[in-house]
């Protein structure tokens, strides 16, 4: 078996590439290509270490910081974290942050309820602080610039947070999801050691590569071409251009900041928009975890394609 024979330990980034990326996660751990370091990684490095030396304040910093967690599950399988930063279990709640990086951010409630790297690594605080009622789950977004050199933590920059609590009762069934991925692991590994790609036409590859290139050549060109139309009718006052080859015309894309007590009204009773976007992203949190136990109603297979960077 791949775990534990092979790997004796599952991390809460493997548990997450399983469901989220799985030929990521085939050409990790089954194939065992390593990943190079990206930029974001090496933010990453930078900041936690200057949240230790006490360079950068951190909004959630706890009592244990950067601690290996190892939870051994009943079929023997080791289940391995490091939390940035998390709490013990005082009146019945634990805690526990994850720190990110860059220069936007990308982060949403929405997100974070639904992200299973965090999920996992709740279910290793709860089991660590002795499965307490609650565990609170933050994200604390770093914002980042760069000073001519690298990326550094911008000077007095705001930090965004996302948090979503995770109940005792929820991470008691999450043991039983984390239990048959390691079977699903398991019964794909053989599948896997006996696969080969002898059918694979090279030509097909390398022909619909050489498309995909093509496709996004003609989309910068229709890009630049775009964008001076766009300086054309805008000069001219013009909204829409009819042409013998179809209607050009000026689009519009708005963008709001709404206050979180702005009132939602549903059926019969009312909340504020805090409120309706915190039973939004439980509710998205609640069909992703579904989907984790349930079998499809349907399963449709396709081929897709990443283009291999080009080094520079």
């Amino acid at each position: 078996m791949f775990y534990p024979d092979i790997k004796p330990h599952i991390s809460p980034s493997a548990f997450a590439q399983w469901h989220r990326q799985r030929s990521a996660f085939i050409r990790s751990y089954f194939k065992g290509e390593k990943t190079p370091e990206t930029a974001a990684m090496r933010d990453g490095k930078k900041v936690h270490a200057l949240i230790e030396g006490g360079l950068l304040d951190a909004t959630h910093r706890f009592e244990h910081h950067e601690q290996e967690l190892v939870i051994e599950l009943p079929n023997q399988v080791k289940v391995l974290g490091y939390p940035d930063s998390y709490s013990t279990a005082k009146d019945g709640v634990a805690s526990f942050v994850d720190y990110k990086t860059g220069e936007e951010n990308h982060w949403t409630r929405e997100e974070l309820a639904s992200d299973l790297k965090m999920l996992c690594t709740a279910w290793l605080v709860w089991k660590t602080t002795g499965e307490p009622a609650l565990v609170n789950g933050y994200i604390e977004w770093i914002p980042m610039e760069w000073d001519g050199k690298e990326r550094v933590p911008v000077e007095d920059g705001e930090h965004k947070i996302f948090d979503v609590v995770y109940s005792s009762e929820s991470l008691m069934d999450f043991e039983k999801t984390l239990i048959r991925t390691i079977d699903e692991i398991n019964a794909e590994y053989p599948k896997f050691l006996e696969s080969t790609d002898g059918f694979i036409s090279p030509e097909d590859c390398a022909e619909y590569a050489q498309l995909e290139l093509q496709k996004k050549e003609i989309e910068e060109k229709q890009k630049a071409i775009k964008e001076r139309l766009q300086e054309q009718m805008q000069f001219g006052g013009v909204n829409t251009y009819q042409s013998d080859f179809g209607t050009f015309y000026i689009t519009e894309k708005k963008t709001y900041e709404y206050p979180t007590t702005l009132r939602v009204d549903y059926k019969d009773m009312g909340l504020v928009l805090e409120d309706a976007e915190a039973i939004s992203a439980a509710a998205s949190a609640a069909k992703k975890n579904y989907e984790l136990e349930a079998e499809p109603k349907s399963v449709t297979k396709s081929v897709g394609f990443r283009a291999k960077k080009e080094k520079k």
